[in-house]
């Protein structure tokens, strides 16, 4: 439908407040005050103008004389203006085919800007919606006077994150995160948007982010002086070294007992279950290297942690070189 319009629309985006905008339309003639709409109103200075293109310069050319930074939308047409009118009847007529049902949750419809509790939105709200100011800015505030303090951006970009920014920037305790970010890997960014989500406090299914997931493992290289980089044969005195997990797991010496009781786990504790976590076992693995060979530990080098130390109920983990992939200790 849209496409069948006269492409004879503009969108302009006006950083400036409302009323500088408003009174520049009103010294606009009737005739080109019929032709322009406010499109939204995104934030203190962030105003969108919407109507006929030649309506739209001369806006232009005035925020140029009061040099007002603007600039204009790459859109096909004046969306969210009266320029929509033709295709509203056929845009209901659509709408007609769509079944509506009554409200589960409470929304904030951008038409109002207010919070609403039951009803449907319904195709007289969505024809509104095709034609009137996309009321963002008091959306926001009226979320948060209703007690919201988090604000997740489900889009491609940050950029209504960023208008959502300028509008919270006086209230206090009000979290905004984006799911994605023009340029990053989308699996990295959509990972640390729900880690952030998690550390406040909303119960997320981490099952969802590792479907489809593919496992992969980085080997060892040799530097660019040939030197040949496996454990056996590093220079120095061997200590002790495990040639075959499956024969030596029973021999091996236990480095570490990690009991329900310890206090190291009495706060570590994800998705319900206690981790060991990965600072507290290799910080066990020196005090208890250094002590049996008698001489200093003083690093590790090349760490890799592939799984959890999970430690289940009634249960205990025990440490050992052959359970952390150990293959030698070595002094210099």
């Amino acid at each position: 439908m849209i496409q069948k319009l006269p492409l004879n629309g503009s969108m302009l985006l006006v950083f400036s407040n409302r009323d500088t905008v408003t009174e520049i339309i009103r010294d606009l003639t009737d005739k080109e005050q019929s032709r322009v709409s406010l499109a939204a109103i995104n934030g203190p200075s962030n105003i969108v103008v919407s109507g006929e293109s030649y309506v739209i310069d001369k806006i232009v050319l005035q925020l140029t004389k009061l040099s007002v930074r603007n600039f204009k939308l790459n859109v096909s047409h004046g969306f969210h203006s009266i320029l929509m009118e033709p295709i509203l009847e056929d845009f209901k007529g659509i709408l007609d085919t769509a079944a509506f049902h009554p409200l589960k949750i409470p929304v904030i419809p951008n038409v109002t800007g207010e919070m609403l509790k039951k009803g449907t939105l319904d195709k007289e709200y969505w024809g509104k919606h095709l034609m009137q100011t996309v009321m963002f800015e008091k959306s926001i505030h009226t979320a948060v006077k209703e007690g919201v303090t988090l604000f997740l951006e489900v889009g491609p970009d940050t950029t209504a994150s960023g208008m959502l920014k300028a509008i919270i920037k006086d209230y206090q305790g009000i979290s905004v995160i984006n799911s994605l970010n023009k340029g990053k890997e989308d699996r990295i960014e959509l990972n640390h948007a729900a880690a952030q989500v998690f550390v406040l406090g909303v119960d997320l299914d981490f099952g969802v982010l590792e479907k489809g997931k593919v496992r992969t493992e980085i080997l060892p290289v040799c530097p660019l002086n040939k030197e040949k980089c496996w454990v056996e044969q590093y220079k120095g005195q061997k200590i002790q070294q495990a040639l075959d997990k499956e024969q030596n797991a029973a021999k091996e010496d236990t480095l570490e007992i990690i009991g329900q009781d310890n206090p190291v786990l009495r706060d570590h504790v994800v998705r319900g279950g206690r981790i060991f976590p990965g600072a507290a076992l290799w910080e066990a693995v020196i005090r208890k290297a250094s002590l049996k060979y008698n001489t200093a530990v003083t690093g590790l080098k090349q760490i890799k942690h592939i799984s959890q130390l999970a430690l289940k109920a009634g249960r205990q983990l025990n440490i050992s070189p052959v359970t952390l992939g150990i293959t030698g200790i070595f002094k210099g």
